[in-house]
């Protein structure tokens, strides 16, 4: 099979929806159309920091995609890249398309002169953890999360 990766594109905008709601499933999140709404602008404004990727069948219909965005690390004084979401449709899983999407996030950040990458899975996620710890080094760190209660209503 024949994949391309390209930008995203406006037009890929309801088969993204239809990607990005399974994708939000798979990780237990609500997927609200005013999320997608949120994550469908950031992906256009150039003055946000996330961007995508998009994999194409032969047809050009999107499979697949990955979104990252630069992310500065006051520790090591640079910026570097962090992927934030890939995913790619069931139907083609297991033909190597979330490897080129990797690939080609890896490229972006060789491009931008990251001197690393990063992103997080979850413990149980064998499949993507199958890829990652054949091209990545897991750390010790831990990633914690606090609730907080918004004063903006």
């Amino acid at each position: 099979m024949s994949i391309l990766i390209t930008a995203l594109d406006h037009k890929d905008r309801a088969r993204w929806e239809q990607l990005f709601v399974e994708y939000c499933d798979f990780y237990g999140f609500d997927c609200s159309p005013a999320k997608r709404d949120t994550v469908w602008q950031w992906l256009f404004d150039l003055h946000h920091p996330l961007t995508a990727i998009a994999a194409r069948d032969s047809d050009q219909q999107l499979v697949g995609f990955a979104h990252y965005q630069t992310m500065p690390l006051s520790l090591f004084g640079t910026e570097t890249g962090y992927l934030a979401d890939l995913y790619v449709d069931k139907a083609y899983r297991r033909q190597g398309i979330a490897t080129q999407l990797h690939r080609a996030f890896i490229e972006h950040a060789s491009q931008k002169g990251w001197s690393f990458v990063a992103w997080l899975t979850q413990e149980g996620n064998t499949q993507a953890r199958s890829l990652y710890d054949k091209t990545a080094q897991m750390t010790d760190l831990r990633y914690y999360v606090q609730q907080i209660q918004s004063n903006l209503s």
